[in-house]
């Protein structure tokens, strides 16, 4: 089950075994071939690299050591989902 992460509850929810999601918003830079991405769920979670799979790779990474850092946790497995559409980046 998942369960995203500043939904009401969603502490408890992590702690009943729930995989926590949380949301990213990805951008294509203007002047320079980057992309980046930031997180209304996660405070701090802004990342930019070259592809969007290194983006990715990225995001992982920093969302476990942020969800550690800002609540706490130890997150066993976490998921993410766009906001916009990726696909027309590219």
């Amino acid at each position: 089950m998942n369960y995203r992460i500043g939904f009401p509850f969603w502490k408890l929810a992590y702690k009943l075994g729930c995989t926590l999601t949380f949301r990213v918003i990805i951008h294509k830079g203007e002047e320079q071939p980057v992309y980046w991405c930031e997180s209304p769920d996660i405070p701090g979670l802004v990342a930019e690299m070259p592809t969007i799979e290194e983006l990715i790779r990225e995001v992982r990474i920093m969302a476990e050591e942020l969800i550690e850092l800002n609540y706490k946790l130890k997150p066993r497995q976490t998921k993410f989902y766009c906001l916009n559409n990726i696909g027309h980046l590219a």
